[in-house]
């Protein structure tokens, strides 16, 4: 996929959004049920109702790892250099 419609400071934003939505994702990963974890307000009765186990720490780092190695990839292959670039200058 070649983004000719985007210069190198637009792809440098996008590859901070791609990490950021990474993150989101990484952080709702491994921390499953802890928007619910507090209920409506935090009362006991409501606190751990609907609240999952949490992963363990090597599915934790497997996740991390993943999704770090997904952001390196995907920033590696929007900022590659193309000859086009080197071309128009």
């Amino acid at each position: 996929m070649h983004l000719p419609w985007l210069n190198r400071a637009q792809r440098i934003v996008v590859v901070i959004g791609f990490g950021a939505a990474l993150y989101v994702v990484g952080a709702w990963l491994s921390t499953p049920g802890f928007p619910m974890n507090s209920g409506w307000v935090g009362y006991a009765p409501l606190s751990s109702s609907f609240a999952r186990a949490r992963l363990t720490g090597l599915a934790d780092l497997v996740v991390w790892f993943t999704l770090t190695a997904l952001w390196v990839l995907g920033s590696a292959y929007l900022l590659r250099t193309r000859a086009s670039d080197h071309d128009s200058k």
